[in-house]
């Protein structure tokens, strides 16, 4: 990295960050997938889903995340 790149100033650890949250992020949308009623447009790269259905994920996504850390 620093032979092709000698004026950038990421290190290892910048990396290894960017992939944690690169897999997160892939957690979270491959859990979005397998429920009912979420999509993905191809042609547009992203998340469809109907406002009722975003609304109740929010809902119970909200809960467990305060749940999990009460």
């Amino acid at each position: 990295m620093r032979v092709s790149f000698p004026q950038a100033s990421i290190n290892e650890i910048h990396i290894k960050g960017k992939i944690k949250k690169w897999k997160s992020d892939y957690l979270i949308l491959d859990a979005m997938l397998r429920r009912l009623g979420f999509g993905w447009n191809a042609n547009e790269n992203k998340l469809v889903v109907g406002n009722e259905i975003w609304n109740e994920f929010v809902q119970v996504s909200t809960l467990q995340f305060i749940f999990n850390f009460v």
